[in-house]
């Protein structure tokens, strides 16, 4: 096993670095698209509606979950949460984020 020199640790870095953005972003488009269709459907309801809405455990999936959070730091965990209790709120803004 030979020694990687200054340049080539570089070169990996970058490379590990530009995959880990890569999956990053596709993680995020998938939460996009995930989420999407859901703030159609919340555009759509009565105030009413929204009120009691909550969304389907399986339309969000932990490594959308994730992403979120990665993107709102610290809020992220409370972001989730809200997601969760309130859609009709949380939807529009984490989508626009997202975007």
């Amino acid at each position: 096993h030979m020694r990687k020199n200054q340049y080539e640790e570089n070169l990996f870095r970058a490379e590990d670095d530009k995959y880990e953005l890569d999956m990053l972003l596709e993680c995020n488009k998938a939460a996009i698209r995930r989420m999407k269709p859901v703030a159609t459907r919340i555009l759509e309801m009565r105030p009413d509606e929204k009120a009691v809405y909550r969304m389907a455990p399986d339309v969000l999936k932990p490594i959308h979950m994730r992403v979120i959070e990665k993107i709102y730091g610290e809020q992220g965990p409370s972001l989730v949460q809200l997601l969760r209790s309130n859609p009709s709120v949380a939807v529009p803004v984490v989508l626009t984020r997202l975007e």
